[in-house]
């Protein structure tokens, strides 16, 4: 399985980010609230790299569930389903895509309640 520093490292390239970047380390160990545009290209790379963005840019739960619960990550597998539910619920088909992929990162981290890393 593909791990998130495969997939971020494949987005720095295609996104001319460079590879000392610290935006996987802010994304997987902070509480995100603002996104620059250079975060939302981030994001929107990973979810199609991940399967869970369309080119509506509509978030899909299931990839998103699978990578965290095969990620062997610590964190509460519920707690983490829960918060990809809701985040997901409150996307709009229609809403232009930055904004979408903008919506559901914001959503995640204000309701997140355990760490990725």
């Amino acid at each position: 399985m593909e791990t998130i520093n495969g997939f971020a490292k494949d987005c720095f390239k295609e996104l001319n980010i460079p590879s000392d970047s610290n935006l996987l380390a802010r994304a997987l160990k902070t509480k995100l609230t603002t996104f620059s545009d250079q975060d939302i290209e981030f994001f929107a790379c990973m979810g199609r790299k991940l399967g869970a963005l369309d080119a509506e840019g509509v978030y899909h739960s299931q990839p998103i569930e699978d990578f965290f619960l095969q990620s062997g990550s610590t964190f509460n597998k519920q707690e983490m389903i829960d918060v990809v539910e809701i985040c997901i619920g409150q996307q709009v088909r229609g809403t232009p895509y930055k904004d979408n992929v903008a919506k559901f990162n914001k959503c995640f981290y204000e309701n997140k309640k355990f760490d990725l890393m």
